[in-house]
């Protein structure tokens, strides 16, 4: 790497938060970022939904400017283990970095990192093809690379006009007999999240969501503690960056079905919703994933990623399979692991 480099690693919550806007900067600038890369995400996480690891956020910086960034933490029930923050509530895990600079982060920080805190090793999962955690110059570090999650992703047309297309011919062909059959017998209207309603609109969105799963037998994914005031809190900071998508659809003045997602970098995320049981014959979360499909492609998204799980309503709709890997790297080893 080169001289001018400076690397430093924060561990208290004051220096985190106090470059938190250059983070904020950085997220904005790097075009491979998904919304967990963000500091809004990642700070919720750490406020709401910590194990009980070490902040281990490494800083990378060329003549004073920041260039790359990983928010990492050592521990945190993974033992002496370096892992991301996020981990677990996260589709997605990387580093940020700055355009046309190229930062070594394996091995060469990644390991310097390992041995100033005294980890075992470091364990990063749910990365994305696309992920800048390595560059093409640093494919070849000694490790494990393993295949991990998968995220159905649609590709989007250019315009709605072009949708039937771009979907499978089914989803197609139901879309258009589903929202004819609504509107010939119900009153619908679809809101949108905004700095008055979001409380509410989130609200809505976790009773759906526990409605369908406790149909299910089963608890879903916004049941523990904290999961409610991280959501809170990431949403809140997305929503002013303008990177957050959710809907809630009304049915007969009644929640019929919630969105949530995200957007940017022309990339629209599904991250979550919810339906309530009594309005299933209606297909209320089918014509919500269809708005905010077509809200995505007049937003300029070229893509809709579903993100993880292969449940079959993904592939409904024309999704196709993009494979997550994850990456383990041992602190004494030099040749491999």
């Amino acid at each position: 790497m080169s001289q001018q480099y400076r690397v430093e690693i924060l561990q208290s919550d004051a220096d985190v938060q106090r470059i938190a806007p250059e983070w904020l900067s950085l997220w904005r600038v790097d075009s491979r970022a998904t919304p967990f890369q963000s500091p809004y995400w990642n700070l919720a996480w750490w406020r709401h939904l910590n194990p009980g690891g070490t902040l281990a956020v490494v800083t990378v910086r060329d003549r004073g400017e920041l260039i790359g960034l990983a928010p990492w933490q050592c521990g945190g029930g993974m033992g002496r283990t370096l892992t991301f923050i996020g981990r677990g509530v996260s589709d997605y895990l990387d580093v940020v970095s700055r355009p046309h600079f190229r930062i070594q982060w394996l091995p060469e920080i990644a390991r310097n990192i390992m041995r100033q805190l005294n980890c075992d090793g470091c364990d990063f999962d749910e990365l994305s093809r696309r992920c800048g955690l390595m560059d093409d110059q640093d494919r070849g570090m000694s490790g494990v690379v393993e295949g991990g999650s998968i995220c159905p992703v649609l590709q989007l047309p250019e315009t709605v006009e072009q949708l039937d297309r771009a979907i499978s011919p089914k989803a197609s062909k139901s879309l258009g007999y589903y929202r004819r059959r609504l509107v010939r017998s119900h009153c619908c209207e679809i809101e949108s999240a905004n700095q008055r309603n979001l409380d509410y609109l989130l609200s809505e969105l976790s009773r759906l969501h526990h409605e369908i799963w406790s149909a299910r037998g089963q608890c879903g994914v916004l049941y523990g503690k904290g999961i409610a005031d991280f959501h809170q809190d990431a949403a809140l900071g997305l929503l002013h960056e303008g990177a957050l998508r959710l809907y809630l659809l009304r049915i007969d003045g009644c929640s019929a079905a919630a969105f949530y997602g995200f957007c940017c970098h022309q990339r629209t995320y599904y991250y979550l919703g919810g339906f309530a049981p009594k309005f299933a014959r209606l297909n209320p979360g089918t014509l919500l994933i269809g708005h905010a499909i077509e809200q995505a492609i007049h937003e300029g998204s070229r893509e809709f990623n579903f993100l993880r799980g292969s449940e079959h309503y993904k592939y409904w709709w024309g999704a196709q399979d993009r494979v997550s890997y994850r990456v383990r790297l041992s602190n004494t080893s030099t040749n491999g692991d």
